[in-house]
C-alpha cells in the first residue's frame, strides 16, 4: 500500500489529510484512515479505521524504492527460472504459446 502526499492545491486549500502510514509497536505496517464525522449535536469529530498491511509506503517513498521492494524481486525470481510461457491472443482467431528466457532487458534483472 503506498501513500501519495496531499498534492498543491489540497495543501493551499487546507484539506484534511485522512491517510497516515504507520508501523505498529511490533513493526507491523499499518495504514489509519482517519474519517471527519459530526455528531447528533454537529459537533465534528474524527473516527480512526485501522488497516494492516504486509508492507506500505509512506509519503516520502520514491518510485524507485516502490520498484525496488516490489517489482525487481518478483523479476528476479521470474529470470531465475529457466523457462516460462505466455499465453497471447493476437487479432486473430487462434490463442498462441510461447516460451521465453529469462527477462532479457529487464532493468535490474538477475540473469
Amino acid at each position: 500500500m503506498r501513500k501519495r502526499p496531499l498534492n498543491a492545491k489540497e495543501t493551499k486549500s487546507k484539506q484534511f489529510d485522512v491517510v497516515t502510514s504507520i508501523a505498529t509497536e511490533e513493526g507491523q505496517p499499518r495504514v489509519v484512515l482517519h474519517e471527519p464525522k459530526k455528531k447528533v449535536d454537529l459537533d465534528k469529530f474524527v473516527q480512526n479505521h485501522k488497516f494492516n498491511f504486509d508492507r506500505t509506503f509512506g509519503e516520502e517513498c520514491d518510485n524507485d524504492e516502490l520498484y525496488g521492494a516490489t517489482v525487481l524481486p518478483l523479476l528476479r525470481k521470474m529470470a531465475k527460472q529457466a523457462r516460462g510461457r505466455r499465453l497471447t491472443d493476437p487479432i486473430g482467431k487462434h490463442t498462441h504459446t510461447h516460451n521465453h528466457v529469462g527477462c532479457g532487458g529487464c532493468r535490474g534483472a538477475a540473469g
